[in-house]
């Protein structure tokens, strides 16, 4: 690596909001618990002081993304609220990144409007959880994909990859979606 090759030590904030995918002992916190806590550190519930509260406040602010972790689109939809809310609160406009996303087509136009990005994670989806069981699958069984209904409402989208090894075979999903653009 050369000299000064990394620009920025911290790119975003990530969290993951959803049902659990592995049973927990006492069944963990809702989805709603979840959001809630996450509008509170939004909202400044944490002190400056704590690294916690610091980074929070600046993804409120826009200065780091927020990437959230998440693929049901009632989730999704609540986010975007949770966002207006926060934005009219602090004065400032979020940097909100939906990753995974597996249900984002169902709310494109609101993603877009709201400018928020995804990265879809798989780009070609399967449903593995209940979350993501109202994906677009793609040809044949649909004329568009998740991508190219993301992009034709102007959202800013990217594939990403889960695991290292999918890495090898996305030019093959690129040139698969780019078919249908």
């Amino acid at each position: 690596m050369e000299q000064g090759a990394i620009l920025q030590d911290v790119a975003a904030l990530h969290v993951r909001l959803g049902r659990a995918s592995m049973p927990m002992v006492g069944g963990g916190p809702s989805v709603s618990t979840q959001i809630a806590a996450l509008r509170r550190l939004l909202f400044g519930w944490e002190t400056k002081d704590k690294e916690t509260g610091f980074w929070f406040k600046q993804a409120s602010e826009g200065v780091v993304p927020l990437v959230i972790d998440v693929d049901s689109a009632d989730v999704m939809a609540s986010l975007l609220i949770m966002k207006l809310e926060v934005e009219d609160r602090i004065g400032s406009t979020m940097r909100m990144v939906f990753s995974g996303a597996s249900e984002a087509h169902l709310l494109a136009k609101e993603i877009g409007d709201a400018n928020v990005g995804v990265i879809l994670r798989p780009s070609r989806p399967f449903p593995l959880a209940w979350d993501q069981r109202r994906i677009l699958p793609g040809p044949p069984l649909t004329s568009e994909t998740n991508l190219v209904k993301l992009l034709r409402n102007g959202v800013v989208a990217a594939l990403g990859v889960s695991e290292a090894c999918e890495a090898r075979n996305m030019r093959f999903d690129i040139q698969w979606v780019g078919e249908l653009i």
